[in-house]
């Protein structure tokens, strides 16, 4: 698996809705107005706490997991369902809660099999496809937390090596990392946190299908960062293959993937260029290609990258 992060104006209306979160015996509840920016046009929605589905999907989560700590994930939980055709293989989960002075705390989670669109996935795309744990498959539920893994709704246990532990992750008010607290206290510290926001827009800010298009707000640059480690891949095996075309030697052309390693490292942040993401990951793919030298020798591992441009890569497109 490799982590991954694209200009077309589109109007996104979200849906707007208002649950009543009760934070424990006796204790008032808590109106939070939920905003919704799915993908209906892509068969993708969100269904949130305020849907009336949700309790449904999560009785039918429950079942399948009954030591899940259920009450404690309802609280910052979704699922999506996916009604479309085509797999998605990245995408990027946003959640912008808004406090009462109108300060945004963005959450954001992503997963990345941007191997599927390059090289590798192209290899045997359907297995590629179907052996990849967290890809959305079409006509699929998935359940999503901001304190556990996701996982699709669809599929039993008995498919499992073994039961889920449940190791949920939560900070509290100072910004302590918890790992595996009490699901007493993740109660606690979610419904003091809850209760500090007046409204959460949950969004999807992009997704990626098998077949390299894309579709979301792309407020992040999802995008772009995804598409630069695409092309920093090719373009690296471009540059193997015209060295070949030069005449150069293995030893020449393994020669500059080494001086590629040694470049200094790139930082990857909030506020990192496309770029960055570039640079970032040419780098890592010569380390990628050099230990591939090292196993086999270099005449060898030339001659086996350079092979990797005959397979069909995806076309990274707006939708």
């Amino acid at each position: 698996m490799r982590k991954l992060i694209f200009i077309l104006v589109t109007l996104v209306i979200p849906v707007i809705l208002v649950v009543s979160f009760f934070l424990g015996r006796g204790a008032q509840a808590v109106n939070v107005k939920l905003h919704v920016r799915d993908l209906p046009e892509h068969g993708i929605k969100i269904i949130t706490p305020a849907d009336p589905s949700f309790d449904g999907l999560m009785t039918a989560f429950q079942k399948k997991n009954p030591d899940a700590p259920i009450e404690a994930l309802k609280l910052f939980s979704i699922f999506i369902k996916h009604s479309g055709n085509r797999p998605i293989v990245s995408y990027k989960l946003r959640w912008a809660c808004m406090k009462s002075d109108g300060t945004v705390i963005y959450k954001e989670s992503s997963y990345l099999a941007n191997w599927i669109l390059m090289d590798e996935g192209a290899f045997s795309h359907t297995s590629a496809i179907a052996n990849a744990p967290k890809v959305i498959k079409p006509h699929s539920t998935w359940f999503f937390s901001q304190i556990a893994e996701p996982e699709p709704l669809e599929g039993g246990t008995e498919n499992r090596q073994q039961s889920r532990s449940w190791h949920l992750t939560v900070s509290s008010d100072s910004g302590v990392i918890e790992q595996n607290p009490s699901e007493a206290r993740v109660l606690s510290l979610l419904n003091a946190e809850l209760s500090r926001y007046t409204s959460i827009t949950i969004s999807l800010d992009g997704v990626f299908f098998d077949d390299g298009s894309f579709a979301g707000p792309n407020e992040t640059g999802f995008f772009e960062a995804v598409k630069a480690e695409v092309d920093a891949r090719h373009d690296l095996l471009v540059d193997i293959q015209k060295g070949i075309q030069q005449g150069k030697s293995a030893d020449e052309i393994i020669r500059s993937l080494e001086v590629l390693e040694a470049a200094p490292e790139v930082d990857i942040g909030l506020n990192s260029t496309p770029s960055d993401y570039y640079k970032y990951n040419k780098k890592r793919f010569a380390e990628e290609f050099l230990n591939i030298a090292r196993h086999l020798g270099n005449t060898e591992a030339v001659q086996l990258l350079v092979k990797k441009l005959d397979r069909p890569w995806a076309s990274l497109r707006r939708s």
